[in-house]
């Protein structure tokens, strides 16, 4: 591959700031035992790697929003929001790793994000890229995200029937004025014309709940009810996609 002249250039701020990062990281760990130096870097490593999956699922569900959602100036914005979507951890054994889920994040909003992600894996045809898809998507469990209280750390300006309801009414007026005053977009008809367009998917919520039904902010759903939601050990639904968020 031929490289540019602006390529080129860059090469000598390239190199710099790759020799200033291996200098920092002799001196971070020296005199580690290498067991211990493997096992900090492989921890990075699989951190970065969980970033770059979540950037690519953000990535995927604007491109099927983008034709979805095309008039709905709202609630493309609250998609554009990083904080919409799921962190990802890792999980303790030889299993797919953990989605972190916004706490403050409504039900309906949820269900329209596993409706995107399952959209943009059917657009999948290649053996590899389903193949890669079930990696980047599978999940051993699904947690509420931390949560400190009040208005610190949340998703701000989104209309507010996109929060979730049991969150929302443990907010004081002036913390939810804080919050956001945008009129509601009637998050739950898009949510159930998305279903109706996509058909079976795995499902979003706790088995019979809906927003009123979610568990205390911060608190693990419970295991037991994990295959029956999408929460537990990972399998494939019928129509062969994952919902992870």
């Amino acid at each position: 591959m031929k490289i540019t002249d602006d390529e080129s250039a860059q090469a000598p701020a390239i190199i710099n700031r790759w020799l200033q990062s291996k200098s920092q990281e002799l001196r971070q760990f020296q005199g580690m035992r290498l067991d211990q130096y493997t096992k900090v870097k492989l921890k990075k490593a699989t951190k970065a790697q969980y970033q770059r999956w979540r950037k690519k699922i953000r990535e995927a569900r604007y491109k099927v929003a983008d034709g979805v959602f095309r008039n709905n100036h709202q609630l493309a914005v609250v998609l554009e929001d990083k904080d919409c979507h799921s962190d990802i951890e890792d999980a303790p054994g030889n299993v797919p790793p953990v989605s972190l889920f916004p706490p403050w994040r409504s039900l309906h909003l949820t269900q329209i994000l596993h409706h995107l992600d399952s959209m943009a894996q059917d657009q999948a045809t290649h053996y590899k890229t389903i193949k890669t898809n079930n990696q980047v998507y599978g999940r051993s469990a699904r947690n509420h995200g931390k949560y400190v209280g009040g208005t610190t750390g949340v998703a701000q300006n989104w209309p507010i029937d996109c929060y979730n309801q049991t969150f929302w009414d443990g907010l004081g007026k002036y913390q939810q004025d804080i919050i956001s005053t945008v009129p509601p977009i009637n998050i739950q008809q898009i949510a159930e014309n998305m279903g109706k367009m996509c058909g079976k998917t795995r499902p979003a919520a706790p088995s019979g709940s809906g927003d009123q039904g979610t568990s205390s902010c911060g608190q693990k759903r419970p295991k037991d009810k994990g295959k029956e939601n999408g929460e537990g050990p990972l399998e494939k639904v019928p129509d062969g996609t994952m919902v992870v968020d």
